[in-house]
Protein backbone atom coordinates (compact mmCIF):
# COMPACT_ATOMS: atom_id res chain seq x y z
CA UNK A 1 0.00 0.00 0.00
CA UNK A 2 1.33 3.43 -0.92
CA UNK A 3 1.59 5.65 2.15
CA UNK A 4 2.32 9.38 2.12
CA UNK A 5 3.42 11.84 4.78
CA UNK A 6 2.18 15.41 4.72
CA UNK A 7 3.55 17.81 7.34
CA UNK A 8 1.75 21.08 8.04
CA UNK A 9 1.14 23.33 11.04
CA UNK A 10 -2.61 23.63 10.27
CA UNK A 11 -3.23 26.97 11.98
CA UNK A 12 -6.22 26.61 11.16
CA UNK A 13 -7.10 24.05 8.46
CA UNK A 14 -8.43 25.70 5.31
CA UNK A 15 -9.49 24.68 1.81
CA UNK A 16 -5.93 24.58 0.45
CA UNK A 17 -5.05 22.01 3.12
CA UNK A 18 -7.95 19.88 1.98
CA UNK A 19 -6.94 20.35 -1.65
CA UNK A 20 -3.36 19.21 -0.90
CA UNK A 21 -4.72 16.11 0.88
CA UNK A 22 -7.00 15.28 -2.04
CA UNK A 23 -4.11 15.76 -4.48
CA UNK A 24 -2.06 13.22 -2.52
CA UNK A 25 -4.83 10.66 -2.93
CA UNK A 26 -5.17 11.50 -6.64
CA UNK A 27 -1.44 10.69 -7.03
CA UNK A 28 -2.01 7.14 -5.81
CA UNK A 29 -1.49 7.52 -2.08
CA UNK A 30 -3.81 5.04 -0.36
CA UNK A 31 -3.04 6.06 3.21
CA UNK A 32 -2.01 9.54 4.33
CA UNK A 33 -0.11 10.28 7.49
CA UNK A 34 -0.65 13.85 8.58
CA UNK A 35 2.13 15.24 10.71
CA UNK A 36 0.96 18.32 12.59
CA UNK A 37 4.11 20.41 12.77
CA UNK A 38 5.10 22.74 15.60
CA UNK A 39 2.89 20.61 17.83
CA UNK A 40 4.62 22.00 20.90
CA UNK A 41 3.81 25.62 19.99
CA UNK A 42 0.58 27.24 21.13
CA UNK A 43 -0.97 30.61 21.85
CA UNK A 44 1.46 32.66 19.76
CA UNK A 45 0.64 34.83 16.75
CA UNK A 46 1.95 32.19 14.32
CA UNK A 47 0.64 29.24 16.31
CA UNK A 48 -2.53 30.41 18.05
CA UNK A 49 -4.16 27.00 18.36
CA UNK A 50 -3.16 24.14 20.62
CA UNK A 51 -2.29 20.74 19.21
CA UNK A 52 -5.60 19.36 20.49
CA UNK A 53 -7.53 22.14 18.75
CA UNK A 54 -5.64 21.63 15.48
CA UNK A 55 -6.09 17.88 15.59
CA UNK A 56 -9.81 18.27 16.29
CA UNK A 57 -10.22 20.71 13.39
CA UNK A 58 -8.35 18.56 10.87
CA UNK A 59 -10.33 15.50 11.97
CA UNK A 60 -13.60 17.44 11.47
CA UNK A 61 -12.44 18.50 8.00
CA UNK A 62 -11.42 14.96 7.05
CA UNK A 63 -14.63 13.50 8.44
CA UNK A 64 -16.74 15.93 6.39
CA UNK A 65 -15.03 14.58 3.24
CA UNK A 66 -15.12 10.90 4.28
CA UNK A 67 -11.31 10.82 4.42
CA UNK A 68 -10.76 10.23 8.14
CA UNK A 69 -10.48 6.43 7.77
CA UNK A 70 -7.72 6.89 5.17
CA UNK A 71 -5.52 9.01 7.43
CA UNK A 72 -3.49 8.88 10.63
CA UNK A 73 -2.48 11.98 12.55
CA UNK A 74 0.80 12.40 14.42
CA UNK A 75 2.25 15.29 16.36
CA UNK A 76 5.61 16.65 15.27
CA UNK A 77 7.21 19.14 17.67
CA UNK A 78 9.84 21.63 16.63
CA UNK A 79 13.50 20.69 17.10
CA UNK A 80 16.67 22.79 17.20
CA UNK A 81 17.82 21.31 13.89
CA UNK A 82 16.54 19.35 10.91
CA UNK A 83 18.55 16.22 11.76
CA UNK A 84 16.72 15.88 15.08
CA UNK A 85 13.38 16.50 13.38
CA UNK A 86 14.09 13.85 10.75
CA UNK A 87 15.14 11.34 13.42
CA UNK A 88 11.96 12.03 15.37
CA UNK A 89 9.81 11.42 12.29
CA UNK A 90 11.65 8.19 11.43
CA UNK A 91 11.34 6.92 15.02
CA UNK A 92 7.70 7.82 15.67
CA UNK A 93 5.86 7.67 12.35
CA UNK A 94 5.14 4.45 10.43
CA UNK A 95 7.05 3.86 7.22
CA UNK A 96 5.92 5.97 4.28
CA UNK A 97 6.79 6.04 0.58
CA UNK A 98 5.91 9.61 -0.40
CA UNK A 99 6.45 13.02 1.09
CA UNK A 100 3.73 15.49 0.14
CA UNK A 101 5.00 19.05 0.28
CA UNK A 102 5.75 22.14 -1.75
CA UNK A 103 8.39 23.17 0.80
CA UNK A 104 11.96 22.28 -0.26
CA UNK A 105 13.07 22.33 3.38
CA UNK A 106 10.63 19.50 4.13
CA UNK A 107 11.31 17.47 0.98
CA UNK A 108 15.09 17.75 1.51
CA UNK A 109 14.70 16.01 4.88
CA UNK A 110 13.64 12.79 3.14
CA UNK A 111 15.74 12.40 -0.03
CA UNK A 112 14.92 8.68 -0.31
CA UNK A 113 11.15 9.29 -0.56
CA UNK A 114 9.11 10.03 -3.67
CA UNK A 115 7.97 13.62 -3.67
CA UNK A 116 4.46 14.78 -4.50
CA UNK A 117 4.29 18.54 -4.85
CA UNK A 118 0.69 19.68 -4.49
CA UNK A 119 -0.30 22.40 -6.93
CA UNK A 120 -1.51 25.51 -5.16
CA UNK A 121 -4.95 25.72 -6.78
CA UNK A 122 -6.28 27.92 -3.98
CA UNK A 123 -4.40 31.14 -3.29
CA UNK A 124 -4.57 31.47 0.48
CA UNK A 125 -2.16 31.18 3.38
CA UNK A 126 -2.97 30.41 7.00
CA UNK A 127 -1.60 33.83 7.99
CA UNK A 128 -4.26 35.38 5.73
CA UNK A 129 -6.90 33.31 7.51
CA UNK A 130 -5.60 34.35 10.93
CA UNK A 131 -5.65 37.99 9.82
CA UNK A 132 -9.25 37.57 8.60
CA UNK A 133 -10.18 36.13 12.01
CA UNK A 134 -8.61 39.08 13.81
CA UNK A 135 -10.39 41.63 11.62
CA UNK A 136 -13.61 39.61 11.41
CA UNK A 137 -13.56 39.45 7.62
CA UNK A 138 -16.26 36.80 7.56
CA UNK A 139 -16.46 36.78 3.75
CA UNK A 140 -12.83 35.60 3.58
CA UNK A 141 -13.44 32.97 6.25
CA UNK A 142 -16.56 31.70 4.50
CA UNK A 143 -14.62 31.48 1.24
CA UNK A 144 -11.68 29.52 2.65
CA UNK A 145 -12.94 27.59 5.69
CA UNK A 146 -15.56 24.90 6.04
CA UNK A 147 -18.63 25.81 8.12
CA UNK A 148 -17.56 23.25 10.76
CA UNK A 149 -14.24 25.03 11.22
CA UNK A 150 -15.87 28.47 11.40
CA UNK A 151 -18.30 27.19 14.03
CA UNK A 152 -15.48 25.66 16.04
CA UNK A 153 -13.45 28.88 15.90
CA UNK A 154 -16.47 30.69 17.29
CA UNK A 155 -16.92 28.05 20.02
CA UNK A 156 -13.34 28.46 21.24
CA UNK A 157 -13.52 32.25 20.92
CA UNK A 158 -10.64 32.33 18.44
CA UNK A 159 -11.55 35.87 17.40
CA UNK A 160 -10.72 37.34 20.81
CA UNK A 161 -7.72 35.05 21.30
CA UNK A 162 -6.07 36.16 18.06
CA UNK A 163 -6.79 39.83 18.78
CA UNK A 164 -5.09 39.48 22.16
CA UNK A 165 -2.10 37.69 20.65
CA UNK A 166 -1.70 40.42 18.04
CA UNK A 167 -1.32 43.14 20.70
Amino acid sequence: MSTGLWIARIQPPHHWHLDAIQQAFSHGVKKLIIGIGSSDKTHTTDNPFSIDERQYMIEKLLQSQNLLSMTEIYQIPDFPNDTQRTQHVIQTIPDFHHIISDNPRVTDLFPDKKIIIPQQNIAIRASDIRNAIIHQHDHILQQHLSPDIINYLQEINAYDRLKLLEQ
